[in-house]
Formats: C-alpha cells, sequence, structure tokens
C-alpha cells in the first residue's frame, strides 16, 4: 500500500516503479522448477510468503518480465 501511495504521489508508472524502488519485491530465491513447491512450503514453515514469480527462458536478448502487482500489466526490462 505504501508503494503504492508513493507512486500516486509521484504520478510515476509502473515500470518506474520497479526500476526506481524494484516496487517492495522483496527477496527472490532461484531454483529449479521441480523445487518450487518445497522451497515454498518451507517458507510457510517459518510465516514468509512464498510464490513462484517467474521462469527464466532462453532467449537471444536477455529480458525480465515483471507482472505488475499495481496494474496486472506485463512490464519487460531488456538488458542494454
Amino acid at each position: 500500500e505504501i508503494m503504492r501511495n508513493c507512486a500516486d504521489w509521484r504520478e510515476m508508472d509502473d515500470k518506474d516503479v520497479y526500476q526506481t524502488w524494484n516496487a517492495g519485491q522483496g527477496a527472490l530465491a532461484i531454483v529449479d522448477e521441480c523445487d518450487a513447491e518445497t522451497l515454498i512450503e518451507f517458507a510457510e514453515l517459518h510465516d514468509i510468503e512464498a510464490m513462484v514469480a517467474g521462469e527464466i527462458q532462453q532467449r537471444g536478448k536477455p529480458v525480465v518480465s515483471i507482472n505488475s502487482k499495481y496494474s496486472g500489466k506485463l512490464i519487460d526490462f531488456e538488458s542494454k
């Protein structure tokens, strides 16, 4: 909620919010797809909210895609 209010006050779009503040994402753990559910269950044992945030795909040019928790839009960050 705080991140959303800050974005509204500064009239920032979703991409700016993620680029500037990581949009309050928290931490990412990169694990093999077959281990994702085990990691989520382990996190829950310690009262940590966890979920699958995406997947790594091979592409010609590196791109990080995020489903915005603000608008639901897909945001792409391409390497320069």
